[in-house]
């Protein structure tokens, strides 16, 4: 019955849509306008995942990321800085973290205090009355203009932000999901296919009831899209020795073309 069930999820209800966009003004207001307040020097990444996930709940998120993956328990999100972005997870996901433990990865370290010249990646989840909305920011603190790698971060975070906005033009009705995957990746840069999106696999997800609907923005999904469906896209690229870059916002599929829920991609932003 779960493909059954996946297809009749997949066209949201204006009910439905309502509280997702609850859910995506509360992820951009927190993610996009408060997140600098609290990249401090020597916050902690677990103090930094935990503080805006407690500014999520006043805000009205019901506090948690369901996931149909059985390894992808989640509730806090995860904060990870520079290389700690890199570290592997069970979870099927391009982001990591070393976690609270080894047997907690996610959320972030309670011992990993932020330090100037480092990337911030946060990737906090927002749902409200059960529907979710993905987002995730990168900032770098400190000044980038100083940093011997700043070429590289700005390259690589521009080329996401360009291969979101284009996966983000063609989510419109009508356009076969694997092709929109390959037309993308057609314009995808070489010299970052060993570090994108854990092997490149996909360019984002359908979200709903939980984080991880079907189908994804990826090859072998022939279905066809429709008005009323919700897609999670996230770029993300790993840079070894640096830290994680990427963007990634949730977006509606209208007849007029992609209405984002949760913001627009911004431009690396430096908190000094």
């Amino acid at each position: 019955m779960d493909s059954v069930i996946s297809e009749l999820r997949l066209i949201k209800s204006p009910y439905e849509l309502a509280l997702m966009r609850k859910s995506g003004s509360i992820h951009r207001n927190v993610l996009d306008e408060l997140a600098p307040r609290f990249i401090v020097q020597g916050v902690s990444e677990a103090e930094l995942a935990v503080n805006l996930y407690a500014e999520m709940l006043r805000r009205g998120s019901h506090g948690v990321a369901r996931f149909n993956l059985p390894l992808g328990e989640d509730v806090v999100g995860l904060a990870s800085f520079g290389k700690s972005g890199l570290v592997k997870t069970a979870f099927d996901g391009p982001g990591g973290t070393g976690g609270t433990c080894v047997a907690v990865q996610s959320i972030g370290s309670a011992f990993r205090k932020l330090q100037a010249g480092r990337l911030v990646y946060l990737d906090i989840p927002c749902g409200v009355d059960g529907y979710h909305t993905d987002k995730t920011v990168v900032y770098y603190y400190g000044d980038l203009d100083q940093d011997p790698f700043s070429d590289k971060i700005r390259a690589a975070y521009e080329h996401c932000v360009f291969l979101e906005e284009l996966t983000a033009s063609l989510l419109q009705p009508g356009m076969v999901i694997e092709n929109i995957y390959r037309q993308v990746m057609e314009q995808f840069d070489p010299q970052y296919a060993n570090g994108f999106m854990n092997g490149g696999k996909f360019l984002g997800h359908s979200i709903g009831l939980v984080m991880d609907e079907s189908p994804a923005l990826a090859n072998g999904f022939k279905g066809k899209l429709e008005a009323g469906m919700v897609f999670a896209v996230e770029p993300k690229i790993a840079l070894p020795g640096i830290g994680m870059v990427g963007t990634e916002n949730t977006y509606l599929v209208t007849a007029g073309g992609a209405k984002s829920l949760t913001g627009k991609p911004q431009p690396l932003r430096c908190i000094l």
